[in-house]
């Protein structure tokens, strides 16, 4: 607080809709590298709650009413009512076995396969 009120140089203003714009583009380049900056898009968020509710209320004002976003099971309790809420059409895929307390390799691919052409898929 201190160093906003002393120095001038530091904003007092909200940043903008989508966020800190250079936080955006080093967080992307930090997850998927350099090469990407063409094909990928980013916002900042308040939360990963926050960021699922902001991307499930986009992606329902975009896509058609027909298609789903897939969610693994298990996953957050709250990714079901966020999604849900937002207006999209929510579908299982196995992504966790509890026999090897590890991933369903093979049930994911058998879920994402039969998944229709367009779904989304929540990592």
């Amino acid at each position: 607080e201190k160093r906003m009120i002393n120095e001038a140089s530091e904003t007092k203003e909200y940043l903008p809709i989508e966020g800190d714009t250079e936080f955006i583009q080093k967080a992307l380049e930090f997850a998927y590298g350099s090469d990407t900056k063409k094909s990928l898009a980013g916002v900042q968020t308040l939360s990963g709650t926050g960021a699922c509710r902001v991307g499930g209320a986009f992606l329902s004002n975009f896509i058609s009413d027909k298609t789903s976003i897939y969610i693994p099971v298990p996953t957050w309790g709250n990714h079901w009512k966020i999604m849900s809420e937002a207006g999209l059409n929510t579908k299982p895929y196995r992504y966790y076995s509890r026999e090897t307390n590890g991933l369903d390799y093979d049930g994911m691919i058998a879920d994402l396969r039969e998944a229709p052409d367009g779904s989304i898929i929540l990592l």
